[in-house]
C-alpha cells in the first residue's frame, strides 16, 4: 500500500492526478489508461 500511495505523491507532483480514492481504486483494477 505504501508503495502505491508513494507513487501517487509522485504522479501527482508531475500531473494533476485524480483524487487519492480513484487513483487506488484504478490502481487495484489495474487500470493505467489515466497515466
Amino acid at each position: 500500500l505504501y508503495d502505491i500511495v508513494h507513487g501517487y505523491c509522485c504522479e501527482y507532483d508531475k500531473n494533476n492526478s485524480p483524487p487519492l480514492f480513484e487513483y487506488i481504486s484504478w490502481k487495484i483494477r489495474g487500470n493505467t489508461a489515466y497515466s
